[in-house]
C-alpha cells in the first residue's frame, strides 16, 4: 500500500489500530488480533499490481546480512539502469560489496 504522504501512512495506520482496538475490547483474549504496522518512507516502483521500493531491499538486508550487491541487483525493481545505479551506490557506501 503507499501513500501520497507520510501524514496519511500515519493516519491509516492509526485507524487501523483504533478498529482492532474497537474489536479487541468485545472479544475474548482468545479472540483477540494484535497487529504491528511498519511504515517505510522512500521511492517505490509499481510493477504488475505490487509495490517495491528501497524500504522492501533495506529489510532483506537487515534479514539477510549476507546478500550480496549481485543478489539485489537480481531481486530489484529497478528497470532503469540509472535508478539501479544510484541505489546501489547507496548500498555501496553503507558498506554493501
Amino acid at each position: 500500500m503507499d501513500f501520497p504522504s507520510v501524514v496519511h501512512a500515519v493516519q491509516c495506520a492509526q485507524h487501523i489500530q483504533a478498529q482492532f482496538r474497537t474489536h479487541n475490547a468485545e472479544k475474548e483474549q482468545d479472540e483477540q488480533i494484535h497487529v504491528r504496522i511498519g511504515i517505510h518512507l522512500g521511492d517505490i516502483v509499481q510493477r504488475e499490481g505490487d509495490v517495491f521500493g528501497d524500504a522492501e531491499i533495506t529489510e532483506a538486508l537487515r534479514l539477510n546480512p549476507n546478500l550480496s550487491l549481485d543478489t539485489v541487483k537480481q531481486i530489484s525493481p529497478y528497470k532503469n539502469p540509472a535508478d539501479l545505479e544510484r541505489f546501489l551506490d547507496g548500498l555501496r557506501k553503507a558498506g554493501l560489496k
